[in-house]
């Protein structure tokens, strides 16, 4: 993909990307926070985005879909897509997958780490 500059004055947000995941509360816990399928994709995305940014692309934002596994109007809560894992049957409680330290990693280090 290349993106033309002359007609990205206002700047560009890539936002609503995900991996969706069928609910499925049968796999244990451990297996469900590793997800490196999910850190693969952002890196894809943000390395894309990197290389549109050196073209010339006046890119304002990368917004992953979602924090959070979520509520989804046509889906309820049978597909998951977040970095943090909601745990339905124990108040909601908030688990953050590999994919979310991975994230919080990478910005800390301004991009420079990439590794799992």
């Amino acid at each position: 993909m290349h993106l033309n500059t002359n007609n990205n004055i206002l700047g560009l947000s890539v936002m609503y990307l995900g991996i969706p995941e069928s609910r499925n509360d049968s796999i244990p816990l451990d297996q469900v926070l590793k997800d490196p399928h999910r850190i693969d994709y952002v890196k894809q995305h943000l390395y894309r985005i990197s290389k549109e940014v050196k073209n010339g692309v006046n890119v304002k934002g990368y917004f992953y879909w979602t924090l959070f596994d979520a509520l989804e109007w046509g889906l309820g809560t049978n597909t998951r897509y977040g970095l943090y894992f909601v745990d339905y049957n124990d108040n909601l409680k908030r688990i953050p997958k590999q994919s979310a330290k991975w994230l919080r990693e990478f910005l800390l280090s301004n991009g420079t780490q990439t590794a799992c």
